[in-house]
């Protein structure tokens, strides 16, 4: 694997990681004010 393609690669994670991140934390807050 490249360099460049293997820092794609972590790019593509930390945006899906950031994703997750901001999904549970929206779950969490709705299950709160339920």
């Amino acid at each position: 694997m490249t360099k460049r393609l293997q820092k794609k690669n972590q790019g593509i994670n930390l945006h899906l990681d950031f994703h997750l991140n901001v999904y549970i934390e929206y779950e969490r807050t709705e299950i709160i004010r339920v």
